[in-house]
């Protein structure tokens, strides 16, 4: 219970009492990042499913999203940008990593989060309740199946804990396990889509990683943020192309 508090404390803002903080501690509640994705899911359904007969769609869509950077406190658009302000600056793995760590936002920092954020008002707006609450739970098992493709680019760092132990088998059996869930839970609910969407999403997740390894030879906690909000619009962008064709 205690590995759980610890993650719930790194990647949101939900009040879970004083927790022991240690890297030994860090390293256990690694494997819990998608549990994370669950809790996170279970809030954003449920006040999606009392907010929706008494607001239009888009205005629900909205206040997902408000709610959704106020439990995470942006901790994964804060990567998103700085990974976006780096790799495409088009410069030597060393400037890259230096643009990266540069608390500075650029043009590209900018424009991402524009873009992710319009996209998720979007897509949340015409989401079923099951893929309002799969999209973060999904989000989160990408980037740990990222991490076990690729290594961590700098010398030390909580993020290179993180890359370093999220590959690994403890990890992965929870991903799997929650995937084999979420696979049930679409065909037992008809949403062959979802499956598709589910598929797609950890593909398109370990392509961008390659890709971005080239760049600087790795992988950073930032890169972490980018995978996570990149991936989750992915798996909205494709159950809704995917509820419309099938």
């Amino acid at each position: 219970m205690n590995s759980l508090k610890l993650a719930l404390s790194f990647f949101t803002r939900l009040p879970v009492g004083n927790i022991d903080f240690s890297d030994d501690n860090f390293v256990k509640a690694i494997k819990y990042t998608p549990i994370v994705g669950i809790i996170i899911g279970i809030i954003l359904s449920s006040f999606t499913f009392f907010m929706r007969p008494l607001f239009q769609k888009e205005v629900v869509a909205f206040f997902i999203v408000v709610l959704y950077i106020f439990i995470t406190g942006g901790l994964h658009l804060d990567g998103l940008s700085d990974t976006c302000d780096g790799i495409f600056s088009n410069r030597s793995p060393e400037r890259i990593l230096e643009i990266m760590k540069d608390s500075r936002v650029g043009s590209f920092g900018v424009i991402s989060m524009i873009l992710i954020i319009v996209g998720n008002i979007i897509f949340l707006m015409n989401s079923s309740l099951l893929v309002v609450f799969l999209f973060v739970i999904v989000g989160k098992c990408s980037v740990m199946i990222s991490c076990k493709t690729s290594q961590y680019s700098r010398e030390s760092g909580m993020g290179k804990t993180f890359v370093e132990n999220a590959g690994k088998l403890p990890s992965l059996i929870i991903v799997i396990i929650i995937t084999m869930v979420i696979i049930l839970i679409s065909l037992f609910t008809n949403n062959i889509n979802i499956i598709i969407a589910l598929f797609i999403t950890y593909i398109l997740s370990c392509f961008m990683t390659k890709n971005i390894s080239k760049k600087i030879n790795g992988i950073t906690g930032d890169v972490l943020g980018f995978l996570a909000e990149v991936s989750q619009l992915i798996f909205l962008i494709s159950c809704y192309i995917g509820s419309v064709l099938i």
